[in-house]
């Protein structure tokens, strides 16, 4: 059971997200009437744990400069030439020391470029004044055509919306906390004429944690369609196009609670059906408020089952008070940090929403994670393929969940035709295997 669980850990279930020093943001929108160029506007992101901040007679303060060199690429994705190049500077002011340290605040900026439809390439810069640091991020940019009768703006996601002022906060990072329950969409349609419309919304997950691909993905995926994948939202919606600027904030649930790569598409169709613009925009979900999944210590403490051996439990229990108790269980999860030194403990927090994910999808007579099928959810993460067969004619009901990446298949079967799915050989034995 060690080496299987071994693999687990490095197969990719507990493969950790790459976070880039700052964030960047392109959305395309019309610009001037009939205007050849669109109107690009580039967000900027940078958490102040990234600047250095100095002591200033009203507070501290952090400087910085942003510059951006927009390269245009030609059919193959190669550099042609530089066709704009922006440099901007910026300040961030704040009151106390603890402000600095914090994560989750950041300076923002946002500039507005013109530039032709087409393919670039935006070799974005951010260099902290204070201390010389010098960030880099290259971004890939498709700047769409918007100059037709009707046109779709590229999405935004919002971080916050106050209906009275109409003001919008962008979030300028593609990452979802799974604590999250909704996603704020901005966007905009443009028409030359009023008209009647269906807008469409879909939500699809085309990864999974450890960014391996679903396996319906595998088999039907189109790179432009992104008809691959798990769809997990969709709702249509007639809709009349006044004027010649509609813009639309829609409140779209994400209650699944499943990491992975997702991707949010806006359709906009004639009554037919006929398809006359589409913008899509991907994002991540990512693990987050651990808090709201382990409530009492002393039961997530006897979760530790799977993970911690006799001895770690047996030593975490005999602590001579609650305190001590706790402490222990902390100490436990630190040593397995994949991140020290930071406030999120990535590996414990997986743990756990796995845990969560696996009492509420298989608790009946029993917590679900004591299930057959939670202990191998808890253990393994999200199995990349589920075959089921609820409903046979000569056979019980049973499930086939695959795990490819660590060559393994695991069969379930419903003894009792009440949902009690046990496994059909221990998950050590060899005929798990995948042959």
């Amino acid at each position: 059971m060690g080496l299987l669980w071994t693999l687990a850990l490095v197969s990719g279930a507990w493969a950790q997200e790459t976070v880039p020093e700052f964030d960047v943001d392109v959305v395309s929108k019309r610009g001037k009437a009939l205007a050849l160029e669109t109107q690009v506007d580039l967000y900027t992101r940078i958490p102040h744990t990234q600047l250095t901040f100095i002591s200033t007679p009203n507070g501290f303060t952090a400087r910085y400069e942003v510059s951006v060199d927009v390269v245009e690429l030609d059919e193959q994705g190669l550099r042609k030439n530089i066709v704009l190049t922006r440099l901007w500077d910026g300040k961030v002011v704040v009151p106390t020391y603890s402000e600095t340290q914090e994560e989750g605040p950041s300076a923002f900026t946002m500039q507005t470029l013109s530039l032709l439809p087409g393919h670039y390439l935006f070799e974005m810069q951010v260099e902290d004044k204070e201390a010389s640091h010098l960030f880099v991020r290259e971004v890939p940019v498709e700047v769409r055509d918007l100059n037709k009768p009707v046109a779709l703006s590229d999405l935004s996601l919002l971080d916050a919306f106050d209906e009275k002022s109409y003001a919008m906060v962008p979030r300028v990072s593609n990452r979802i906390g799974t604590n999250e329950m909704a996603l704020k969409l901005f966007y905009e349609v443009y028409t030359e004429q009023n008209q009647p419309v269906l807008i469409s919304h879909e939500v699809i997950r085309t990864e999974k944690d450890g960014g391996l691909p679903l396996f319906s993905a595998l088999l039907n995926q189109d790179a432009g369609e992104l008809e691959g994948g798990e769809m997990l939202y969709e709702k249509t919606k007639p809709t009349a196009l006044k004027g010649r600027t509609n813009q639309y904030i829609v409140d779209i649930p994400i209650d699944q609670q499943k990491v992975g790569v997702y991707v949010v598409r806006v359709r906009v169709e004639d009554e037919e059906g006929h398809l006359l613009d589409m913008a899509q925009k991907s994002f991540m979900a990512h693990w987050t408020g651990l808090h709201e999944h382990i409530r009492d210590v002393d039961e997530a403490i006897a979760q530790l089952e799977y993970v911690a051996k006799k001895k770690d439990l047996k030593y975490i229990r005999e602590a001579k008070d609650p305190a001590e108790r706790y402490r222990r269980f902390l100490a436990f999860w630190e040593k397995r940090d994949p991140t020290p030194g930071t406030k999120r403990n990535e590996r414990m927090e997986e743990y756990y929403y796995r845990v969560a994910y696996a009492n509420d999808r298989y608790g009946h007579a029993m917590e679900g994670w004591k299930t057959d099928r939670g202990y191998v959810m808890v253990r393994f993460g999200e199995p990349d393929y589920v075959e089921r067969h609820p409903f046979s004619f000569n056979a019980k009901p049973y499930e086939i969940w695959t795990y490819y990446s660590i060559g393994r298949r695991f069969v379930f079967i419903d003894e009792t035709g009440l949902g009690d799915y046990r496994l059909w050989v221990p998950i050590w034995d060899e005929r798990t295997r995948i042959r």
